[in-house]
């Protein structure tokens, strides 16, 4: 085998070598970029949540889970009919008024 052949050989060897290794690395700074990011969305949303008036008063109840689980399952059904809202706190309040109606 000619030298030429060997060089090229090696030379395409070596780069795809360096085209898997760099798709692995992105691919994992990708996944963890993303779960950062939905530990903060979760956050966000447990935080905002947490400071409705509905859930502060229900805690002063001796059973706060009756009025927290349908405000609760409000919330998960107008987040999942819409993943890439983002929940304020005025949004909250408002479903609290919508989830009322249910």
């Amino acid at each position: 085998m000619k030298l030429q052949t060997r060089l090229i050989i090696i030379i395409c060897s070596l780069l795809l070598f360096v085209i898997v290794f760099l798709s692995f690395l992105f691919q994992h700074m990708f996944a963890a970029t993303l779960k950062e990011q939905i530990g903060m969305r979760a956050l966000n949303v447990a935080e905002t949540v947490a400071a409705t008036p509905l859930v502060r008063d229900a805690f002063r109840q001796p059973d706060p889970h009756r009025q927290i689980q349908p405000f609760a399952d409000c919330l998960k059904h107008e987040l999942t009919k819409n993943p890439n809202a983002s929940l304020t706190q005025n949004q909250a309040v408002g479903c609290r008024s919508n989830c009322l109606m249910y």
